[in-house]
């Protein structure tokens, strides 16, 4: 994006990758290996309102990274879109759906959430071809590191520990289906969190004397007899680098439909982490939590 130059559109939510790794990585292979810290790529990403369906629609993209120091504007356009069925909404629910999306749609089901509760295996689930497809493949159970130590689920590797913010990432389990990967974490939830402080993460508050493969090794003796197959807690581990200029020493949260009509957020972007857009002032965007939003971003000269 040129300077000067505005693109509008429904938000998504960010988009990142690791374009000097492999996607076809398989992080539950064992390998004493450190991988080299990888820099993550973000865009943002819209859809097109006029397609319906917008999840599955492809999203028009805008490079971020190379807008990190510069001066934005982002403009709330007073609309928001059901990013499943296109319907035009007053708010959303979770990922930018509307109530009746959220209700019915497989990729809202609890098991989203709560992957112990998974039916794919037995043929069951709001949608039992959508839970064959997605649900009843290899899954990862990782543990994530930033503020302190989290473990998660994730089937695509990459998505969910760019999302989170995570500084460190180590693979603990691989399993063959999502119900396997959900027991694994329900059973190291007694000793590690699923969750983040996304505060302290955006601050860079890192957890003293952190060893993630003393962990990972902890984990598996943690697990009962019929888990601990699926360890892997020798899997190699992967640093990653965020797009910044600096980090906040304070942050406030901006929420676009507390703006006024025709005020816009503005500041300069002095980094991204996770789904958050990090300005100055302390000052962050959650993009993934305005999924639906349309909004005009601009480049300030």
């Amino acid at each position: 994006m040129n300077q000067g130059q505005t693109t509008e559109g429904c938000l998504i939510k960010l988009g990142a990758s690791l374009p000097t790794l492999d996607q076809n990585y398989d992080f539950s292979t064992e390998s004493d290996e450190q991988l080299d810290p990888q820099t993550i790529e973000y865009s943002l990403r819209f859809a097109h309102p006029e397609e319906g369906n917008l999840s599955s629609s492809s999203p028009h993209t805008r490079s971020l990274n190379p807008l990190v120091g510069q001066s934005l504007s982002i403009s709330y356009l007073r609309k928001i879109t059901c990013l499943y069925c296109g319907s035009k909404i007053k708010k959303t629910y979770s990922d930018g759906y509307c109530y009746p999306c959220f209700i019915d749609q497989p990729s809202a089901a609890e098991c989203i959430i709560r992957p112990a509760l998974c039916l794919a295996h037995e043929g069951g689930g709001r949608d039992p071809e959508w839970e064959r497809v997605h649900h009843l493949q290899p899954h990862y159970v990782y543990l994530a590191l930033s503020s302190k130590y989290k473990v998660g689920v994730t089937r695509d590797w990459p998505t969910r520990w760019l999302d989170q913010g995570a500084d460190a990432i180590k693979v603990i389990a691989k399993t063959p289906y999502r119900q396997l990967a959900g027991l694994i974490e329900q059973e190291l939830s007694e000793h590690y969190s699923d969750k983040l402080s996304w505060q302290r993460m955006l601050k860079d508050e890192l957890l003293n004397e952190a060893d993630l493969d003393r962990e990972a090794l902890r984990c598996a003796e943690l697990l009962s007899t019929q888990l601990k197959p699926y360890a892997t807690p020798r899997s190699p581990t992967l640093s990653l680098r965020y797009p910044k200029v600096e980090s906040p020493k304070k942050v406030k949260s901006i929420k676009l439909s507390k703006l006024e009509k025709g005020e816009t957020l503005e500041g300069r972007l002095i980094g991204i982490k996770g789904q958050y857009l990090i300005f100055d002032e302390g000052r962050v965007f959650n993009v993934r939590a305005h999924s639906g939003y349309h909004i005009s971003l601009s480049i300030i000269d």
